[in-house]
């Protein structure tokens, strides 16, 4: 077990970088290794998985083990036996890089991170994480796919900056039309005004006129009933003095012999 860890972890060391290894998985042959060393309940159904799609194992209670199994490779002990054999200075230079790689996951263990998310896999043929050149590939058509959305989003804003710009204006010229006809309503309904005020004084002035009218209208009754009064007083004192007259005896002028009975 130890110099399958070691084994793992030095491949990695020597083949990935630490981003690479935030995508390593507690699956597929580890898994089985664990299922043939443990004997705890609850780890008799992890499956060994052929593509990486899940990030962890297939059921939360698992998770502990995979912890359990990163301490065993911080405390593995360095020894050339541990190392398959290897000469000296292939063995200095992977006891070099284990000793990073424990440092690194003592880091990510007192940041707080995700540790189970980065356990070494004993199966390293199996592709646990896209090759670099491959994501470098991806992260092309990605960005590539980015700047053309963007670009496009770009684009549409650039036309609805210009159709408001375009409302804009209109409504400009909108307003200002609506105020030379609000202008033009004012000017209008003060010359309205103004003629109403002259109408109203020509009203005025016409009902004054009236009324002296009407005074001198009752002037004229009043002397018109006078003079009728007068009038008929002197038809009446006329026709008074015409029948004094006629009931006066006969009287004789010179010349002329008046007869009382004839009237001639």
């Amino acid at each position: 077990m130890a110099q399958s860890f070691i084994g793992t972890a030095l491949w990695i060391l020597s083949h990935s970088d630490l981003e690479e290894m935030e995508q390593i998985a507690c699956k597929d042959t580890l898994c089985t290794e664990i299922k043939r060393s443990s004997n705890e309940p609850g780890l008799e159904d992890i499956q060994p998985s052929t593509s990486y799609t899940d990030p962890c194992f297939p059921r939360p209670r698992n998770a502990g083990r995979c912890i359990e199994l990163q301490s065993q490779v911080l405390a593995t002990p360095l020894s050339p036996e541990a190392l398959d054999g290897d000469p000296a200075e292939t063995y200095n230079e992977k006891v070099e890089r284990l000793e990073e790689l424990k440092v690194k996951l003592e880091r990510q263990r007192a940041e707080g991170s995700d540790v189970h998310r980065r356990i070494l896999a004993k199966n390293w043929k199996t592709p646990f994480a896209k090759p670099k050149e491959e994501r470098v590939r991806v992260d092309e058509e990605m960005l590539d796919q980015c700047t053309e959305k963007l670009q496009k989003a770009q684009e549409k804003a650039t036309a609805k900056d210009e159709v408001i710009s375009d409302m804009k204006v209109q409504h400009a010229k909108e307003v200002t039309h609506l105020h030379e006809q609000i202008s033009n309503l004012v000017k209008e309904l003060a010359s309205s005004k103004k003629e109403a005020d002259k109408h109203k004084k020509e009203l005025e002035d016409a009902k004054a006129e009236a009324a002296g009218h009407a005074e001198k209208l009752l002037l004229a009754e009043k002397q018109h009933t006078l003079l009728t009064e007068t009038l008929q007083g002197m038809l009446d004192h006329a026709t008074g003095s015409l029948a004094s007259v006629r009931a006066m005896p006969v009287f004789e002028l010179p010349g002329k012999v008046r007869c009382a009975d004839s009237g001639r």
